[in-house]
């Protein structure tokens, strides 16, 4: 349950001045670019193609940068990133002149910075074989904004796709850094610190604000009035209303949004009920997304259960598709998936005989649009008369579905 009250009041605009600054630190420039490059994944498969000074295996692609789409390619040696080239001139050959050689950090491979474009653009090039090969953007516009007695560290990022988009990323948890990625890879959506700046921003006091950035500044200003949420596990959701998009995170178990109704189209939570434990929960409305009328004292929230699991079975050609899911409250809610647990085991769908003879299971993996999801071929699960879940998600000791296996 989230509980949410009013609180008036009127505050005059804060306005913090922005500079150039060139990020030094490799994981602070990936965690504040994580709202502003909606492609953070570069696309790039093994070729034969020779490219000069590369002495190892490549992986070659396109990365687009405003209306180019620049030729790159990665050079790999026992899945670690040796070098990379980049057609910054745009003439469609990758020149010895264009090749950066790797900095190797806490197991990856960092490239550039590289100047991508006539605007100055500086990007530099992470890459780790679990990960991939990711852009981030070295040069943003920060400052320090006086918040509640304290100086913030804030930033604009610009986005290489439309100039017209950037980033806000602002240091939420004091520590001097702009958060999101660690050399163990992406933090959890309420560790992460830079959102896409639609309008509406969230700072480290938990309140949002409509915010105002040029290339020198930015003004911030609070609303008429705020709706306080409440939660008491580290969350983020994302609400909308008309074309506002926000993302909210909940700063020491509560955030301030401004008052009026919202959807709650998605929402990430540590964890919503003791009984949970350490599952990391994503949650999807069904159907429509669920209102929010923020100007009421509280309202029912889809992660507060009761919690029932879904269990689904359909005919895909000649395979069965089981599908499971933890839901919360009413199917017309909506339903947690996929779960991750820690150390949890993964649902399993057991095809039964009549006699209650399990003749085949599958263990059902990750689906973010089925929470868990396995295939299994028609032709082994014999004359099987249903399938059943089996499924102990933090230890909830829920009961099991099962569901009958139509006849073919």
């Amino acid at each position: 349950m989230l509980a949410l009250c009013l609180a008036l009041i009127a505050a005059a605009p804060m306005e913090v001045a922005l500079k150039a600054t060139e990020l030094t630190d490799p994981f602070e420039a990936l965690s504040a670019s994580m709202g502003a490059l909606s492609d953070e994944l570069i696309d790039v498969q093994p070729t034969r193609d020779v490219v000069a000074g590369a002495q190892h295996p490549l992986m070659k692609g396109k990365w687009q940068v405003g209306q180019y789409a620049l030729t790159i390619a990665l050079e790999v040696e026992s899945s670690v990133g040796r070098a990379l080239w980049l057609d910054t001139d745009r003439n469609g050959t990758l020149e010895a002149s264009e090749r950066h050689v790797a900095r190797r950090q806490s197991g990856w491979s960092f490239f550039g910075p590289v100047t991508v474009n006539a605007q100055g653009d500086k990007v530099q090039f992470a890459y780790h074989e679990s990960w991939g090969l990711i852009p981030a953007m070295v040069r943003v516009e920060a400052g320090v904004l006086q918040l509640g007695g304290k100086g913030v560290r804030v930033a604009r990022v610009p986005s290489l796709e439309n100039p017209s988009h950037f980033a806000f990323v602002a240091d939420f948890d004091g520590d001097g850094k702009f958060g999101g990625w660690t050399a163990d890879g992406p933090q959890p959506d309420w560790l992460v610190e830079a959102v896409p700046a639609v309008g509406l921003v969230q700072l480290p006091d938990g309140k949002v604000y409509t915010a105002r950035f040029q290339k020198d500044k930015a003004v911030f200003e609070a609303p008429a009035s705020w709706a306080k949420v409440v939660s008491p596990k580290p969350a983020v959701l994302m609400l909308s209303r008309g074309e506002s998009t926000l993302w909210l995170r909940t700063v020491k178990g509560e955030a301030s949004v401004p008052a009026g109704e919202w959807a709650l189209d998605f929402a990430n939570v540590a964890a919503n009920d003791g009984a949970l434990g350490d599952l990391t929960l994503m949650v999807f409305p069904a159907g429509e997304p669920t209102k929010l009328n923020l100007k009421e004292g509280s309202v029912p929230w889809p992660g507060s259960g009761p919690y029932t699991l879904h269990l689904g079975l359909g005919a895909e050609g000649d395979q069965w598709s089981v599908s499971a899911s933890l839901m919360s409250g009413t199917e017309g809610q909506g339903y947690y998936g996929p779960v991750e647990p820690s150390g949890a085991s993964l649902p399993v769908a057991e095809f039964v005989q009549a006699d209650g003879r399990v003749v085949r299971s599958v263990q059902l993996q990750s689906d973010m649009t089925a929470g868990y999801r396995g295939l299994l071929a028609k032709g082994e699960t014999g004359s099987a008369a249903e399938v059943r879940l089996v499924w102990n998600p933090g230890n909830l000791k829920l009961a099991q579905p099962k569901l009958p296996v139509p006849r073919s």
